[in-house]
């Protein structure tokens, strides 16, 4: 009974701290794995984005330390996601421009039996750069996997 009692508490203080992140974490599992523990969790973003991102902190996750966090998409809606290990946040990104390519720009050349489509994409900086979804987004279809290492 003392048990049951416990893992019901420890079940409402984590509805508790992930509803107040503005992240809907549902817990896995945290395992033991050599000197660390693997907690891993199925994260919903929530209606409205905040800058800086969501914050995920190790008792979020079932932890005392986050050391190291892998983020996988479980949904479409988003480029990028990456973990701020000072701030403790979720960080969402999207490409930063949308590209637009003219099909009467291709060059096309036969070689051999196979043709080869050459297509040069302009870039301001040489690369195509991510950054954070703005402030208010609705991310709420928004679905990740976490996998954080920790004590």
């Amino acid at each position: 009974m003392k048990r049951l009692l416990a893992f019901a508490l420890v079940a409402l203080l984590m509805a508790s701290l992930a509803s107040a992140t503005g992240l809907t974490v549902t817990q896995l599992k945290v395992e033991p794995m050599g000197t660390w523990k693997v907690a891993t969790a199925a994260i919903l973003f929530d209606s409205i984005y905040p800058t800086g991102g969501e914050a995920l902190t190790a008792a979020t996750l079932g932890l005392t330390k986050i050391d190291f966090v892998m983020v996988t998409p479980d949904s479409t809606g988003a480029a990028g996601y990456n973990f701020g290990y000072a701030s403790a946040k979720l960080w969402c990104g999207g490409l930063e421009n949308t590209l637009a390519i003219d099909p009467a720009s291709f060059d096309v050349a036969a070689s051999g039996a196979a043709e080869t489509l050459a297509i040069n994409v302009p870039s301001t900086n040489g690369a195509i750069a991510f950054e954070e979804m703005d402030a208010g987004t609705d991310l709420s279809a928004v679905k990740v996997r976490v996998m954080a290492f920790g004590k």
